[in-house]
């Protein structure tokens, strides 16, 4: 077994930086924190109660393509350093480490700390990066659940479940605008936990979750819809909620709910008499089939029907009663993810249409399909510019005393004038400065394909904004 050498026998040649207070600052990967014989997170050091004796951390320290294994002196800390690239650090009383990679063998113990890591450097990003109007709660919990970069996906639940954590992050951060988005004003209200369960006692609804086969863990209460789609998201989302009915109805323990009730052959005389709006699945197959329903709302109320129906006769520990209650679960679990993703998806179909926008000539005459094909075959430029010639819009502008010139200033300044609908002279101009911002982003960290692919590049955001 290496033997690992300790922190204050550690060459200053792994030292990669100081802080200002002259704090030296190592990179550590392949790290173990522990106390004693036992693995623990980092987040124990907020609450040294929790522990018994020195945490220490081990794993090996790099510099100039050279490793040591070391073994830090007693911890005292854990941070986030946020940015548009976050790092993770821990410190002892003498020297900060970042954290990288952690040893396979401590990686779940290292979940805790790298979800509130993670979770807390995205919302600042998407929080900076985003206008005050676009960071709703739906919104930035729907990003968060697409991995970005090295970055896992999180669901709502494991959010909700680092709510105070990361409002006590927000907070020391002190930045205004962060505190006033609308994303954090929303996340202060929401419970965490199971949420509403439908009317079942907390006593009943743990009981029976825990006896169920395949109980759904991340359930989080009775879905309501936010308000937020346009006509097509809620028409699609609809088609999502018949989709997610077909998946309870196919379930193996969907059986007693397929079909509507039969008092005689079911053995129940008295089922008609207790039970004043019988639903079953089948029954919300056929009204999809006759075109009856109009929102997802409609089809969530019947599939609570079939449940509400079967704990109120049969009772809530009844094996009929648990089953009907997972499939109801499990419905509402896929009808909030149907919601979440249609919302990104109005998002998308809104930014391209402001895209698109942008690149059509002025509205009025000569504008329209015709006038787009005539003016790019007619262009002499070699860019995509559709709007008049460069010469004769400087030309034009030399004329009129409303033109303003040229917004590129890097990598030299433009002499020529704004065309109409843009603040270039034209296409051409404005790519130079966006292939600027594109090298600038990748200098600062970003994976341009990755963050296109998460939908969250920059460009889109403030083309937005």
């Amino acid at each position: 077994m290496t033997e690992f050498v300790s922190e204050k026998e550690t060459p200053s040649l792994y030292n990669l930086s100081y802080d200002d207070e002259n704090v030296p600052q190592r990179e550590l990967t392949d790290f173990m924190v522990t106390t004693g014989d036992d693995k623990v997170s980092i987040c124990c050091l907020d609450d040294r109660r929790s522990t018994d004796g020195d945490v220490i951390a081990r794993g090996s320290v790099l510099a100039n393509g050279k490793s040591l294994r070391v073994k830090t002196a007693p911890l005292i800390e854990w941070c986030i350093e946020y940015g548009n690239t976050p790092h993770l650090w821990v410190r002892s009383a003498a020297v900060w480490y970042r954290l990288t990679k952690p040893a396979k063998e401590y990686a779940r113990t290292h979940e805790l700390a790298r979800r509130r890591f993670e979770l807390c450097s995205r919302i600042f990003i998407l929080g900076t990066t985003m206008s005050s109007k676009e960071t709703t709660y739906n919104m930035i919990t729907s990003l968060l659940q697409a991995p970005y970069l090295k970055m896992k996906g999180y669901s709502e639940k494991e959010l909700l479940s680092e709510k105070d954590f990361i409002l006590a992050q927000i907070k020391n951060l002190n930045d205004p605008a962060l505190a006033a988005m609308t994303f954090i004003k929303e996340l202060r209200d929401k419970q965490p936990g199971m949420g509403k369960k439908l009317g079942l006692s907390k006593k009943n609804s743990s009981s029976s979750l825990s006896i169920g086969s395949g109980s759904t863990p991340s359930y989080l209460g009775e879905w309501t819809p936010s308000g937020n789609l346009d006509r097509e998201g809620n028409t699609r989302l609809l088609k999502r909620a018949e989709k997610a009915l077909n998946q309870i109805y196919k379930q193996k323990n969907a059986w007693p709910f397929r079909d509507p009730v039969n008092p005689k052959t079911d053995g129940c005389p008295d089922y008609l008499d207790r039970i004043p709006h019988p639903m079953d699945y089948g029954t919300i197959k056929a009204k999809f089939t006759k075109g009856a329903y109009s929102t997802a709302l409609d089809v969530a109320k019947d599939v609570r029907q079939v449940a509400t129906n079967c704990r109120e006769y049969n009772g809530n520990s009844h094996e009929f009663a648990i089953s009907a209650t997972e499939l109801e679960q499990k419905f509402e679990n896929l009808i909030r993810g149907g919601e979440d993703a249609e919302l990104a998806a109005m998002n998308k179909r809104l930014a391209s249409k402001k895209r698109k926008a942008a690149e059509l000539p002025p509205s009025g005459k000569g504008s329209g399909k015709k006038s787009l094909k005539h003016a790019r075959k007619n262009s002499k430029s070699s860019s995509l510019d559709v709007s008049p010639s460069r010469d004769s819009s400087v030309k034009g502008s030399e004329s009129s005393s409303a033109q303003k010139p040229c917004a590129r200033t890097n990598p030299d300044v433009c002499e020529k004038f704004q065309i109409a609908g843009s603040k270039y002279c034209s296409d051409e101009c404005g790519l130079l400065v966006a292939r600027k911002r594109v090298a600038e982003m990748s200098k600062a960290g970003y994976s341009v394909e990755e963050y296109v692919k998460s939908c969250l590049t920059k460009a889109l955001v403030h083309s937005r904004s």
